[in-house]
């Protein structure tokens, strides 16, 4: 996969809103620090990115707001 194949954060937020499962990019933010959130990529140190993939896994798992 090429870093264009995947979502930055306010994209990711977008997937899962459309999803069903209400969500900013400010909130992903927090779940990756304490852990709570979908499985994300670092590139070059800081940039994060999702898969559509492990998104919906993560909705998958019932993670709720």
């Amino acid at each position: 996969m090429d870093i264009k194949d995947y979502l930055n954060s306010k994209e990711a937020a977008r997937y899962l809103t459309n999803k069903g499962y209400k969500v900013n990019a400010r909130t992903l933010a927090n779940k990756r620090w304490n852990g709570t959130g979908p499985k994300f990529h670092k590139f070059f140190e800081y940039l994060v990115r999702y898969t559509k993939k492990d998104l919906d896994a993560f909705l998958e798992n019932g993670r709720k707001p």
